[in-house]
């Protein structure tokens, strides 16, 4: 398993835990009814060379952005 991704966590969040990375994306829940922080999302893009996988997150709004470079096994 290379990652695990999870939403509505309302502060979102990175964590690795032996070789997985977990990424909780950001909750828009968390801020109300204010229309103006209600348009985040994430696009993911997911790459191989022979010796990483290299997975970018790309936030939009208030989600946080990430980059994963993960060896092969």
């Amino acid at each position: 398993m290379l990652a695990v991704f999870a939403g509505h966590y309302h502060d979102g969040g990175y964590q690795q835990v032996n070789g997985i990375s977990y990424i909780g994306l950001q909750s828009s829940a968390a801020y109300g009814n204010d229309v103006s922080y209600h348009n985040q999302f994430a696009t993911v893009d997911v790459r191989a060379d022979d010796k990483h996988y290299l997975i970018t997150v790309a936030g939009n709004g208030f989600q946080k952005s990430y980059v994963v470079n993960t060896p092969l096994p």
